[in-house]
């Protein structure tokens, strides 16, 4: 009898690590450091569209802190984006916005929220941790709030300080795995608190009443 084929190295990764967000059709609002690393992060997750939404340019000052690449400079983020999440995965529909558009979020399952404009809150928690992204799914938000500890004596830590290409990797991993969470019931109202890579990460759950 024919030797039976054993699994690739990519099938027995995807048996240990299901999708974290399969089926799911996933918006992400403003593509800083974070909202760009999340983007990557969702297109290896299962969700079958992804939708990113920025208005801003690459520019010199933001190119590395916010993980793009050099040639990238002076291009619109979304264009940026777009190409780097179809090189990583060509099989889902991924497709970039210079404004929201509200029926793109009403569609959504998960959307991820990054712009600046509604982070900075500091946690009423942890001292000198900052709002950093919001998630909302259709029956609940996740707020995560980020202190460096590396930098904790600091007065002040804006998001932009906070948010560098190596942070945002690890708070979009932890952004992921909480949606993922919350759509299958693991999460609900609820707070947890991370230290991880030098980071302190406060995670807020809360459940939308019906």
């Amino acid at each position: 009898m024919p030797k039976k084929k054993s699994p690739d190295k990519g099938a027995r990764s995807r048996e240990r690590n299901p999708p974290a967000l399969p089926q799911c059709r996933a918006v992400v609002v403003g593509l800083n450091g974070l909202g760009y690393r999340i983007a990557q992060v969702l297109v290896t997750s299962g969700v079958t569209s992804l939708n990113l939404i920025s208005g801003g340019s690459v520019s010199k000052r933001n190119q590395l802190r916010e993980g793009y690449d050099a040639i990238d400079i002076g291009r619109p983020k979304i264009h940026a984006a777009v190409q780097r999440c179809h090189e990583i995965n060509s099989a889902i529909e991924i497709t970039g916005h210079m404004s929201l558009n509200g029926r793109i979020l009403k569609r959504a399952d998960v959307v991820f929220r990054c712009e600046w404009k509604r982070s900075g809150r500091a946690s009423s928690d942890i001292e000198g941790a900052t709002h950093v992204l919001r998630v909302v799914t259709s029956a609940s938000t996740i707020d995560l709030y980020c202190r460096d500890d590396d930098h904790a004596h600091s007065q002040s830590q804006g998001v932009r300080s906070i948010l560098n290409a190596d942070t945002a990797s690890t708070l979009a991993g932890v952004a992921v795995r909480a949606a993922s969470q919350t759509r299958t019931g693991l999460l609900t109202e609820a707070s947890e608190t991370l230290s991880t890579m030098g980071l302190t990460i406060r995670i807020e759950a809360r459940q939308f009443s019906h």
